[in-house]
């Protein structure tokens, strides 16, 4: 079996997004809890300047953004056995943002992170645009708005006004399921902060679906805490398995790239001021792969990310 490391920190929903996928997979996994904010010492130590997480390691190659990371924990369950589905209904995640933009906007301005200085700077950083309590109250009718109408396409079109346990029905959650769940779950359960708008008397069919989710995962969770000293071995070690070599490099891309190259790998949303530096492994229309200074390998989806050549 392979050695999974996550890398969060697990009060935010990004991270919490990822663990759900490991139980909902039932896969194994280490856990390495990261600083919220910025400087992040432990990883600036062996050259990793990407700064969104979560992050999970196989083996000694990392993996960036929940996209790839959630496409290759699926390939890792279809080979522990029949029992596991593994469809990935990518389809639905695009709801699942929309709602996790809402679930953000309606945190509740009394928040204590809302009122700490150092985590607004810094999330501003990573945003790019202003982050704050008082921009956050005046937006707040039309975030809930919007909340309120991904609710209702929950309702009527994947739980059939109540009639449908789970979006693709059975009795059990598919990832169909999990691409709404976590943005959902947190948006209403997590903070707080859609109530008295949004609470199970209002939604009685959204809270029950929460319910059924939270129901199947709780259980499958394996995880054991680990040290940055132990997850900094595994990252370091010799590689056994070079899974960069299974990601194939299209000689003809578009930008020109050729293996060897020094790049950089930007997001193209949030976390623009932090570009990863490295040596181009290989490129193509899904993937990008480099080695960074300290020898680790990083993979990144191609979509949502700049590639360019170093200056």
């Amino acid at each position: 079996m392979v050695e999974i490391i996550v890398y969060g920190y697990e009060m935010a929903p990004n991270p919490q997004k990822l663990l759900q996928f490991l139980s909902f997979y039932n896969i194994p996994f280490k856990y390495v809890e990261i600083p919220i904010m910025l400087p992040r010492p432990d990883f600036t130590a062996i050259d990793i300047h990407y700064r969104r997480a979560p992050l999970l390691s196989i083996d000694s190659d990392m993996y960036v953004d929940n996209a790839l990371i959630i496409e290759k924990l699926g390939d890792i369950a279809a080979h522990t056995g029949p029992d596991v589905e593994t469809t990935n209904h990518l389809e639905f995640d695009a709801l699942g943002q929309v709602a996790f933009k809402s679930a953000v906007g309606l945190v509740p301005v009394d928040s204590p992170m809302l009122k700490d200085g150092a985590f607004v700077r810094d999330r501003t950083e990573l945003l790019g645009v202003p982050f704050s309590a008082e921009k956050m109250a005046e937006a707040r009718p039309q975030t809930l708005s919007t909340m309120l109408s991904v609710l209702s396409v929950i309702k009527r079109t994947f739980l059939d006004n109540g009639d449908r346990e789970f979006f693709l029905g059975g009795e059990r959650p598919s990832t169909a399921d999990m691409y709404l769940y976590w943005s959902v779950n947190w948006g209403l359960n997590g903070h707080g902060g859609a109530r008295p708008e949004i609470s199970p008397e209002t939604h009685p069919e959204i809270f029950a679906w929460l319910s059924r989710v939270a129901a199947f995962l709780g259980p499958r969770r394996q995880d054991t805490k680990i040290s940055w000293s132990e997850a900094k071995a595994v990252l370091l070690k010799p590689p056994v398995h070079e899974y960069a070599k299974f990601v194939p490099h299209d000689e003809h891309n578009v930008l020109g790239l050729g293996r060897g190259r020094q790049i950089t790998v930007t997001p193209t949303d949030s976390g623009r001021t932090h570009p990863q530096p490295g040596e181009l492994i290989s490129l193509n229309d899904d993937q990008v792969c480099l080695r960074n200074k300290s020898g680790l390998v990083m993979h990144f989806p191609r979509l949502g990310y700049l590639i360019q050549a170093a200056e």
